[in-house]
């Protein structure tokens, strides 16, 4: 995908955070005329993220959950989130991880 602003990330550019005014729109769905019946989704992840269409994949599927988080879809998430990251990138994830009342565990892989 594209990001914000129009612009291809190139290879090994960090891809920008889209703002949320920014985000593909998905229109606003009517009220439901009746309750609501809620269904659990499950997924597990274990790739690799070097290739560009398998990343761009990934980022697609958490992007869209993230939009319906973002749009209030979601009224729940039960979440285990282990990534490969370079060391210097942990701080900026751990503060985000403490804004959402979550706490980080770093472990050592190379």
């Amino acid at each position: 995908p594209a990001p914000a602003g129009g612009g291809a990330a190139g290879p090994g550019e960090p891809r920008p955070t889209p703002r949320r005014d920014e985000c593909m729109a998905r229109p606003t769905p009517e009220p439901p005329a009746g309750p609501v019946k809620e269904v659990q989704v499950s997924f597990s992840l274990n790739t690799g993220l070097r290739e560009d269409a398998r990343r761009d994949a990934v980022w697609n599927l958490l992007y869209d959950l993230a939009e319906r988080i973002d749009e209030q879809d979601a009224s729940h998430i039960q979440a285990v989130v282990k990534v490969v990251l370079p060391e210097e990138a942990v701080e900026a994830l751990r503060k985000l991880a403490a804004e959402a009342g979550v706490t980080v565990s770093v472990t050592s892989i190379s």
